[in-house]
């Protein structure tokens, strides 16, 4: 009996002390510091330049964040980047017949997989702007990236079969590209 008596004390107590913070709104929201490891997913849609060489993409990679106590990100990302339109016509308009096949050596018609490749990396900062006054870790978040980003016209020659396309020619088809590129993120967190 004493257990139970105790028990409901403690229940009836705590419950009164959380009412008292929430009567003159003298509960302060909390926000949490700390690292936060993430895999990113992105689905690009290129303009400009890009847009004349390349359809539309995906990115997928690890990132990893620092979070302080008044809502500020900094921290680094790394992507894969992989897209399967490429636009550019002539790329291989000197070793192709009249209907546009690849021939081999010996004048065989092959097929050839031919998709976007490369890479993304970059320092990401921003700010965690809070809408909740029960929760400081929750809001609209706006992040950007200043980072570095390579890509190229990856050619998959099987068996090695087409000699323009082996090794140190194989260069000049893929038309590797490479440049700083800034980024913005805008969302819910």
């Amino acid at each position: 009996m004493k257990i139970k008596l105790l028990i409901l004390f403690l229940f009836i107590t705590s419950n009164r002390a959380n009412a008292q913070d929430d009567l003159f709104g003298e509960k302060k929201t909390t926000t949490h510091k700390g690292f936060i490891i993430g895999v990113n997913f992105h689905l690009d849609f290129p303009s400009a330049d890009m847009a004349k060489r390349f359809g539309n993409s995906i990115r997928v990679g690890p990132s990893i964040q620092y979070k302080t106590t008044n809502n500020y990100f900094i921290g680094f990302s790394w992507d894969f980047l992989n897209g399967g339109n490429i636009k550019e016509d002539s790329l291989l308009c000197n070793i192709t017949d009249a209907s546009g096949q690849v021939l081999n050596q010996a004048g065989q018609k092959i097929g050839l997989s031919i998709l976007e490749r490369g890479y993304t990396t970059g320092l990401q900062f921003g700010k965690l702007f809070n809408v909740s006054k029960h929760n400081g870790d929750n809001g609209i978040l706006w992040m950007n990236t200043l980072g570095f980003i390579q890509h190229k016209i990856n050619i998959y020659n099987k068996d090695n079969a087409v000699p323009q396309l082996k090794s140190d020619y194989l260069k000049g088809y893929d038309r590797l590209a490479n440049g700083w590129f800034i980024e913005e993120y805008l969302g819910y967190a």
